[in-house]
């Protein structure tokens, strides 16, 4: 991605938690998960995009490629919200 694409999804990013946590008054935690899906899931590569693993087809590529950081995000997302709790 160029890095004019990469600061219009951020800018992007940035004006949808701002409208989420002020205008519809949800919570800030919410509004980051639902920010963060929404970018991870518009980021995504396409099959020509990632990169061949070693005698694997570029189809099962993608899949562990996108299996992969969905489990990346769901950690995260629990790790950050397990931390809230003692936290607050």
């Amino acid at each position: 991605m160029s890095l004019i694409t990469i600061s219009i999804i951020v800018l992007l990013s940035i004006l949808l938690i701002v409208f989420l946590t002020s205008v519809t008054k949800l919570n800030a935690f919410a509004s980051l998960f639902i920010v963060a899906l929404l970018v991870a899931l518009a980021t995504l590569p396409g099959k020509g995009v990632v990169s061949r693993f070693s005698g694997i087809d570029s189809n099962t590529t993608l899949k562990v490629y996108s299996s992969a950081t969905i489990v990346m995000g769901l950690v995260t997302f629990c790790c950050v919200w397990l931390l809230s709790l003692f936290l607050s």
